[in-house]
C-alpha cells in the first residue's frame, strides 16, 4: 500500500502536468507540449498516425 506522500512524489517523477491532464514525463516535457500546441497546420498537411510498432514504414 503506498503513502500518499510516496505516491505524490511517484505521480511527480513519472508525469508532467500540462493544461490540467497527467502525461508520462518519459515522452513529454513542457517545452514539447508547448510547441505541438503552437504548431501551424495547414489544409495540405498530411499526418500518418498509427499504433507503436505496427511494422508502418514512412
Amino acid at each position: 500500500n503506498m503513502e500518499r506522500g510516496n505516491k505524490t512524489e511517484f505521480i511527480k517523477n513519472k508525469y508532467i502536468q500540462y493544461g490540467g491532464i497527467l502525461l508520462p514525463s518519459e515522452c513529454h516535457s513542457a517545452e514539447s507540449l508547448e510547441f505541438a500546441q503552437s504548431l501551424s497546420v495547414e489544409d495540405t498537411d498530411v499526418f500518418v498516425v498509427t499504433f507503436p510498432k505496427s511494422g508502418t514504414v514512412y
